[in-house]
C-alpha cells in the first residue's frame, strides 16, 4: 500500500461555486415527508416557514437536504466511486512547507509522465511552492490540459510536462506494505466494498500477523456495504448495528447466517477526525466483537443514519431528484452511540504517527529469536520487533505509541522463547533513549482508588487536569469543572449539553464554582447513560415505585434516586458514597470513567 498517508486528492477538479437550489416539492410535501420519516421533534417555527428551503433551513439539521437530479447523482457516485479530472496524484503539504507526492493512482497521467511517490513539487508552471500557496487551484484544470512540475528527486530536478485526463478514483484497495503488512485502504463504503474486502482477506490472510485498514479519510456510504464488509471481520449471524426511529423503534442489521469469519488475526483500524458514518459503524461493531483496536484520533460522530426518498420510493413526488432525511439514530451491537462523541480510538495519536504506529502493531509474533516487545490489548496480543521500532524510520510514532498505552495495557520483552519479561512504557523508553513523555498525571500514584480511571481518561486525552500534569485527585470539584469533564469526554459543547440535559440548574443558574455532590453527579451522567447507550435509554424510561426506589437508595434526595437506579443497574454507581457529601476530582474521574465503560464507550 503505497498512499497509506493523509493527503490532498489533487485529480485537478475544476472547481464551481453553485446557487442554493429550487426544490421540485411544495411546502405540504416536504412537511408531509418529514412528519413521517425524521427522527427528532419537528421544531414548532419549521412549520412557519412557506417555502421548502425555508423550512429545511428552519429544520437545522445539516444532513437533511434536498438534492436535485444533479446533486443526487453527484451523491451516488461520491459513495459508489467516480471519474474525475486531473493528474492522479495524492499529494501532502508537510509541517516545513514541502509538496510531496505521497501516491500514484493506477493508469494515471502522473505515472505516464514518470512521476514516483516521494518526489517534491518545487513550483507549478514555475511558480515556486511556499507554504501559502494555493496549489491545488494550480494543479486544476480542464482535460487535455496539460502542466509543468519541477520536481526534486534524490537531489535532482527536473521538469514533467503532465497531461490532464479522465481518472477513476477507486473507493476500496489493498496491497502489501514493504514488511508485508496487509492494508486494506477504503474511502467510501459501496457497492464493491465488501467484494474487495472479501479479496484482500482470502488472498492475505495465510501471509500476516495482523490486518491494517485505512479508514482515515472515510465519511461512509451505504449501510449496507459497511454491514458487508463489517461480515468478514466477524463471521455469520452476528449483530452488527441497532436503528432506533422517532417512536423509539428499535430494527437491527445482522450478518448472513452462510458468512465465514475470514480472519482471526488482530486488526487495526486508522481512524481520523474525517472518518464517519459507516466507517464508525464499522469500527464500533469491530470493537464490540473483539476483533479489532483503533490507533489514531477519535472519529467524527456522525451517529445518525438517512433515508433518501427519490422516484423510487415516492414517484408522485420525485424525478431524478431527491430528499435526504435523518431517520435513526444507530447504536452499535453492545448499544453505544458515537453521535457527536465519535468512536474513542483503543490508542489516540497523532495523525502524523499513527500509520506507522499502526504497522508497528501489525508485524506479528517473530518467527526468529529476536527482541521483540509483546503488548497484550483489548483482549489481543501485539508483537513489536524492537530493532524496528527504535530505528529512525519508526522511533517517533513508536515513542507515542508508549504514550498511548492505557493502564490496562501488558506489556513484556522477549526473544520469542515463551518467556516475557514484565516492563513498562518508561523503562523502555529509557532503555531506547526515548523522548517520552507520559500523559499520566504526575501527582496520581498508582495506590490512589481512583488512579485507573484517571490515567486512562488522561491517556485517552478525554480529561485535562488543573495545572499541566497535575490533576489534584483530592481536591475537591466544582460543578463547572465537571461539566468541563462531560464536556471533554463527550467532545460535546455547552450549548448541546444543556440541550440534552446533562447540564442543569436552578434559580440560581448554574452555580459553576461551587461544588457538586456525588447524587448531582449521578443525576448529570444518568442522562449521559440514557443518551449515549441503549441500555441506558431503556432503564432512564423504568421508574422504580418510590417505596422500592427508597429502600434501595438510602440517602438520596427523591430526584435523585431514578438517576441512582439508572447507574446502579448499569454497574457505574458507588454505593459506598455519601449520595449528598461534596465530590472529589478523582471521585468524579471514577463515575465518569465508569459510566463511559458501562456504555461501551471505551475500546476494552
Amino acid at each position: 500500500m503505497k498512499r497509506f498517508t493523509a493527503g490532498a486528492l489533487a485529480l485537478g477538479l475544476a472547481a464551481t461555486l453553485m446557487l442554493p437550489t429550487a426544490a421540485a416539492l411544495d411546502k405540504e410535501e416536504t412537511l408531509e415527508l418529514l412528519e413521517r420519516y425524521y427522527v427528532y421533534e419537528i421544531p414548532p417555527e419549521v412549520y412557519q416557514q412557506e417555502t421548502p428551503e425555508e423550512i429545511l433551513r428552519a429544520l437545522g439539521d445539516p444532513y437533511t437536504e434536498y438534492m436535485t437530479a444533479e446533486e443526487y447523482q453527484m451523491l451516488l457516485q461520491g459513495v459508489n466511486g467516480q471519474t474525475l479530472v486531473g493528474m492522479g496524484v495524492i499529494i501532502r503539504m508537510e509541517e516545513d512547507g514541502r509538496l510531496i507526492i505521497q501516491d500514484i493512482l493506477p493508469n494515471s497521467p502522473a505515472l505516464e509522465a514518470g512521476l514516483e511517490e516521494g518526489d517534491q513539487i518545487l513550483a507549478i508552471d514555475g511558480v515556486k511552492i511556499t507554504p501559502e500557496t494555493d496549489y491545488l487551484t494550480m494543479l486544476a484544470g480542464e482535460e487535455d490540459t496539460s502542466v509543468i512540475l519541477t520536481i526534486s528527486r534524490q537531489g535532482e530536478t527536473a521538469d514533467y510536462v503532465v497531461l490532464r485526463a479522465a481518472v477513476a478514483l477507486p473507493i476500496v484497495s489493498y496491497d502489501l506494505t514493504k514488511d508485508g503488512v496487509p492494508v486494506i485502504e477504503c474511502v467510501s463504503f459501496g457497492e464493491s466494498t465488501a467484494d474487495v474486502f472479501y479479496q484482500a482477506l482470502t488472498e492475505y490472510e495465510e501471509q500476516t500477523g495482523a490486518w491494517v485498514v485505512y479508514l482515515r479519510s472515510n465519511g461512509g456510504g451505504s449501510v449496507t456495504a459497511a454491514v458487508g464488509a463489517t461480515a468478514w471481520f466477524v463471521g455469520g449471524n452476528r449483530m452488527l448495528v441497532f436503528f432506533r426511529d422517532s417512536s423509539d423503534r428499535y430494527s437491527s442489521l445482522y450478518s448472513y447466517a452462510y458468512v465465514p469469519d475470514l480472519t482471526d488475526r488482530p486488526v487495526i483500524i486508522l481512524t481520523s477526525g474525517e472518518t464517519a458514518s459507516g466507517a464508525e459503524m464499522f469500527s464500533a461493531a469491530l470493537r464490540d466483537h473483539g476483533a479489532a483496536i483503533a490507533v489514531g484520533q477519535r472519529t467524527y460522530g456522525k451517529g445518525v443514519a438517512q433515508s433518501v426518498l427519490d422516484g423510487e420510493s415516492y414517484p408522485e413526488y420525485f424525478d431524478g431528484d431527491a430528499l435526504k432525511i435523518t431517520t435513526s439514530r444507530f447504536f452499535s451491537p453492545a448499544g453505544s452511540t458515537n453521535d457527536i462523541v465519535g468512536v474513542i480510538p483503543t490508542l489516540v495519536i497523532s495523525d502524523k504517527n499513527a500509520p506507522a504506529a499502526a504497522l508497528l502493531l501489525a508485524q506479528g509474533k517473530p518467527a526468529t529469536v529476536t527482541p521483540t516487545l509483546q503488548i497484550a490489548l483489548a483482549g489481543q496480543n501485539f508483537y513489536i520487533p524492537l530493532e524496528m521500532a527504535s530505528s529512525e524510520d519508526y522511533r517517533e510514532a513508536f515513542t507515542e505509541l508508549l504514550e498511548a498505552l492505557p493502564p490496562s495495557a501488558v506489556l513484556g520483552v522477549g526473544r520469542n522463547t515463551g518467556s516475557w519479561d514484565p516492563v513498562t512504557p518508561k523503562e523502555l523508553a529509557r532503555q531506547y533513549d526515548l523522548d517520552f513523555r507520559s500523559r499520566a498525571f504526575s501527582d496520581v500514584q498508582d495506590t490512589h482508588p481512583n488512579a485507573q480511571a484517571i490515567q486512562t481518561l488522561a491517556v485517552l486525552e478525554l480529561v485535562e487536569g488543573i495545572a499541566g500534569q497535575q490533576f489534584a485527585p483530592d481536591q475537591t470539584v466544582t460543578r463547572g469543572e465537571f461539566f468541563g469533564m462531560i464536556s471533554s469526554a463527550l467532545d460535546m459543547d455547552r450549548a448541546a449539553m444543556e440541550k440534552n440535559g446533562f447540564v442543569s440548574g436552578d434559580g440560581r443558574g448554574l452555580r459553576e464554582d461551587e461544588p457538586v455532590t456525588y447524587q448531582e453527579m449521578a443525576a448529570a451522567l444518568a442522562k449521559v447513560a440514557g443518551w449515549a447507550s441503549m441500555d441506558g435509554f431503556d432503564f432512564n424510561r423504568i421508574l422504580p415505585g418510590e417505596e422500592a426506589a427508597a429502600l434501595s437508595y438510602p440517602g438520596y434526595s427523591p430526584w435523585a434516586r431514578n438517576a441512582a437506579y439508572v447507574l446502579d443497574q448499569m454497574e457505574a454507581l458507588d454505593l459506598e458514597k455519601d449520595p449528598k457529601g461534596n465530590a472529589t476530582r478523582g471521585e468524579a474521574a471514577q463515575l465518569l470513567y465508569d459510566v463511559l465503560r458501562s456504555t461501551k464507550l471505551l475500546w476494552e
